[in-house]
């Protein structure tokens, strides 16, 4: 049995002369077939910079063979020879659908060219190379492998053992030290909050209500001479500066039902948010300060400046202390119930570890908060959130970037909370 070799078997398996060929190929008798191209390769890989082990276990290959050459009788064992071809194949690498730019095929066309020219043979090829098997199958060559105890183990050369001793220690110091990002209640980077905006206050609504006002709270018609001398005497005001008065409240009337009706929006826009820091890391993270950057259209309070910001406006008083009968009447009017925002449930208590929110305004928002120490595994809380649109119109989806410095971490990380608006 004629046993054609490639590289990758001499590089990864014994020497040819402590393999049992007779046993691997079930032949009585067996012949180590070696053709040109592999003995290129192997000089190929003596060469390389790249592997210290490939290029030593090469040149302990190629030294090998030289006992061989230099006796062309010596056999490698009882029964198996060595036969080292001495020609690259000349055959026509095309009608075979072979290509002169693949050592592999050079390899195919050593063995075909070898079963043309010694029809009687038994010829097979010795790899573990799937795609050289799958090509010499289709070219009707016999295909046999090693057993698998057989292959060297992979054994680091200096250099590629250092290279990972040193990337192990990287991991270990990796793994070891804190991995901090905010993220939202649900331990994700985003959040989705479905909004539903009130309609706008028409004009011909707002129409309608200044007409209801103005016939509760008439203008005064001009008094009688007798009637003036009375008011003037018991101090009322003259038609003239009682309407100059009304006209004022008309006015502020007129801003105080638009204000209601933006106050009605920024109710209804209101985004609450609970933000935490989380740490899957190895090791506690200590000092750690968190800074978040909001963008624009947005106006962001902690719980006590969201109920100073959302208090309902103020509805104007008549001009007229005489008018407070009136005015009892027009406040009989239905109007929006004072907003309590709502109180979420805390998750993590604010305590002497967790400084909460501080909110710094400038053309945006810029948000910090305080960690003393955050033990591996744990998430902590800083507080409620406020978002408000500033408008209707600023109603959209947004980003919040962030930057965590800790001081057990050689450099700040960065990253991104998403809050998705369905309106």
């Amino acid at each position: 049995m004629y046993a054609f070799v490639d590289t990758n078997l001499l590089l990864h398996y014994p020497l040819p002369d402590q393999v049992d060929w007779c046993a691997c190929t079930g032949a009585k008798e067996a012949a180590v077939v070696i053709a040109p191209v592999v003995f290129r390769e192997l000089n190929k890989h003596k060469d390389k910079p790249e592997s210290r082990r490939l290029r030593d276990r090469a040149a302990t290959v190629l030294k090998w063979f030289d006992a061989f050459i230099d006796d062309p009788t010596r056999r490698l064992r009882e029964g198996v020879n060595l036969l080292m071809l001495a020609h690259d194949p000349s055959l026509d690498f095309a009608k075979y659908g072979l290509s002169r730019d693949l050592n592999d095929d050079w390899l195919l066309a050593s063995i075909l060219e070898f079963r043309i020219e010694n029809p009687a043979s038994n010829i097979v090829l010795v790899t573990e190379d799937r795609g050289l098997r799958v090509k010499a199958i289709a070219q009707g060559l016999p295909v046999v492998r090693l057993p698998e105890h057989l292959r060297l183990p992979d054994e680091l050369d200096p250099v590629e053992k250092k290279l990972r001793e040193t990337e192990d220690e990287l991991r270990r110091l990796r793994n070891a030290m804190p991995n901090l990002r905010l993220v939202f209640e649900d331990d994700s980077d985003r959040i989705k909050v479905a909004l539903r905006l009130p309609p706008k206050i028409t004009p011909e609504q707002l129409a309608g209500k200044m007409t209801e006002v103005k016939q509760k709270h008439s203008k005064m018609g001009e008094l009688t001479a007798v009637g003036g001398l009375l008011a003037l005497s018991v101090g009322v005001p003259t038609p003239g500066d009682y309407n100059k008065q009304i006209e004022e409240f008309y006015t502020d009337y007129e801003k105080y039902l638009i204000q209601l009706s933006e106050f009605e929006v920024r109710k209804q826009t209101t985004i609450i948010l609970e933000i935490e820091l989380s740490n899957t890391g190895g090791a506690p993270a200590r000092d750690v300060h968190v800074f978040m950057h909001f963008p624009d259209g947005l106006d962001v309070y902690d719980e006590d400046g969201f109920e100073t910001a959302m208090a309902e406006p103020t509805e104007p008083k008549a001009p007229l202390e005489r008018l407070q009968a009136a005015i009892q009447t027009m406040k009989s009017w239905p109007t929006p119930p004072l907003f309590v925002p709502p109180r979420m449930p805390s998750i993590h208590s604010i305590h002497s570890n967790v400084t909460g929110w501080s909110i710094k305004r400038s053309d945006t928002y810029d948000v910090r908060g305080h960690v003393k120490e955050l033990t591996h595994g744990l998430e902590v809380g800083f507080g409620i959130l406020f978002v408000v649109f500033e408008s209707r119109d600023a109603v959209k989806s947004f980003g919040i970037d962030y930057e965590l410095l800790a001081a057990n971490l050689p450099e700040k990380l960065s990253g991104k909370l998403h809050v998705i608006v369905d309106s």
